[in-house]
């Protein structure tokens, strides 16, 4: 018993930290979102997971075993070891295991946040931070999650812009969260490393 209660007390701090992250841990307040160009910066990482024009997971350019259709955005996180997959005409994300052939049964990760009576979140675009936080984005902005699934909060364009895609980018001036717009990519400075 004696190490349970040690356990408690030692572990309790960590797990209170890993899930409160409220966006201005994320987001400076008066941050504000900065025109970039055309688009994203370069970016020399080859994905091993992609969709395919007809919405099914690939792997290295072959279907994944099982196979996953309806796929709207992918990203990998938890060290590569975990796929977020959100599908179309939902308004979940769900997490699969990655295997060396592909993915193992998902569950449910997150509930994305959608109007009343909606159950598409119109997902277009996910990515992941250097400290495994999710970012998705959708047609209610791009909706943060902290690595236990907690919404942190919901950053939008400039005049409301729907965003088409979306990448985590570290330079020598700082972390960057990039958005494409309708025809403009944004940048939006983040906190940390």
């Amino acid at each position: 018993m004696k190490n349970v209660i040690l356990a408690m007390v030692v572990l309790s701090p960590l797990v209170a930290s890993a899930q409160d992250m409220p966006l201005h841990t994320i987001i400076h307040p008066s941050a504000k979102w900065e025109t970039w160009g055309a688009t994203f910066p370069a970016d020399d990482q080859k994905a091993s997971f992609q969709v395919s024009s007809v919405g099914k997971l690939m792997l290295n350019e072959k279907e994944v075993s099982p196979t996953v259709e309806n796929v709207a955005a992918i990203s990998t996180w938890h060290r590569g070891g975990t796929l977020a997959v959100a599908f179309k005409n939902s308004k979940y994300v769900w997490a699969y295991r990655i295997t060396k052939t592909g993915v193992d049964a998902g569950d449910t990760y997150v509930t994305l946040r959608v109007r009343p009576m909606e159950i598409d979140a119109m997902v277009t675009a996910m990515c992941i931070d250097a400290t495994d936080r999710l970012y998705v984005a959708c047609k209610s902005g791009i909706q943060i999650f902290d690595p236990t699934g907690r919404l942190c909060g919901v950053v939008t364009l400039p005049d409301n812009l729907p965003v088409s895609g979306i990448r985590i980018t570290q330079s020598k001036d700082g972390v960057y969260l990039y958005a494409q717009g309708t025809s403009t990519v944004f940048r939006l400075p983040l906190l940390g490393k």
